[in-house]
């Protein structure tokens, strides 16, 4: 059986120190195999790096990975990933609101299927959201259904940090966002680089100990949705849009000759020239607008591709 890395980010989280680091042994001690667990002190400011420090050493497999200032949820997993020596590489909340046994069967589906990303969802069938107040429920939901369309990638949560991966597949991106946004950046690119995706249902429950960083996380949120101008689904909109401009200025067009021809209109009429020329040169620009946009996609599959082929050239240099 393959060797099972777990990453869990922290910050501030001394009240959720002590049940976390214990359930999470206590599952891997349950499912037996080669594992370790890597827990990244995302620059507390609390009492948690102290407590770490004394549960970790009741647990062999447990390692901290510490720096002093705090530098996001995104550059926490990075930091993670950079130290994994697992063939699979489950990440899990820190307040454990995905229950430590999901460890097990994101496990299991890896070694089972030949999925590269395990996610876990609450909103599949099969999954729930418990004790979770209603707007930070609405958001994340509507969120993910539409970031979920936007990058193509057929699953309900693209956002949870329930996941699980193989090892070779995180080693062959390059991940930029240091925000709770990496979640969507991994997918994303993992869609374009055609990997195999699967959802499994789970049961989110709301924080029981410790202060939620929802609020920081809304706040990256909204930048999500810019980003995703870049992504195919809605350069097809800005396609739509601007054809469908085109032909009605098309349509306008022949309306206005047919009226010119008939001696309804003059051509110096004030009011109907202008509304041509808009309807015209708005069409065009978006068109041309969504051209642009689509070279970018293709520049960044293209880009994606490259990096790929680097950190595997970069790879076999080391092990040699």
């Amino acid at each position: 059986m393959k060797k099972l890395s777990v990453i869990i980010p922290m910050y501030n989280e001394e009240e959720n120190v002590v049940n976390t680091l214990k359930k999470v042994n206590d599952v891997l001690d349950s499912l037996n195999i080669d594992s370790e667990v890597i827990v990244v002190n995302d620059g507390s400011t609390d009492r948690t790096l102290e407590i770490l420090r004394l549960e970790s050493q009741k647990y062999k497999r447990f390692k901290i990975a510490t720096y002093e200032k705090n530098k996001n949820v995104g550059y926490a997993l990075k930091f993670g990933f950079e130290r994994a020596s697992g063939d699979y590489i489950i990440t899990i909340d820190s307040d454990l609101s995905y229950d430590a046994r999901y460890i097990i069967d994101i496990y299991r589906e890896l070694e089972r299927t030949n999925s590269d990303i395990i996610q876990g969802s609450p909103y599949m069938k099969g999954g729930n959201a418990l004790s979770v107040p209603y707007l930070r429920l609405l958001i994340s939901k509507m969120s993910n259904r539409f970031f979920s369309y936007v990058i193509n990638a057929n699953v309900h949560t693209v956002t949870g940090m329930l996941r699980g991966y193989k090892k070779e597949v995180l080693d062959s991106l390059y991940l930029e966002s240091n925000g709770p946004e990496i979640m969507m950046e991994i997918l994303s690119k993992a869609v374009l680089l055609n990997y195999k995706i699967k959802e499994i249902p789970a049961i989110l429950k709301g924080r029981e100990r410790g202060k939620s960083k929802f609020q920081n996380q809304l706040k990256k949120v909204f930048t999500e949705y810019f980003s995703l101008l870049y992504s195919d689904k809605p350069i097809v909109f800005f396609k739509m849009i601007g054809y469908f401009l085109l032909l009605v200025a098309l349509l306008y067009g022949m309306y206005l000759t047919f009226s010119y021809l008939s001696g309804g209109i003059r051509a110096s009429d004030p009011v109907v020239q202008p509304i041509f020329s808009l309807l015209a040169i708005l069409g065009a620009l978006i068109l041309f607008f969504s051209i642009i946009l689509n070279q970018f996609v293709q520049l960044k599959k293209d880009l994606l591709i490259v990096q790929k082929q680097n950190k595997e050239i970069e790879r076999k240099l080391k092990e040699k």
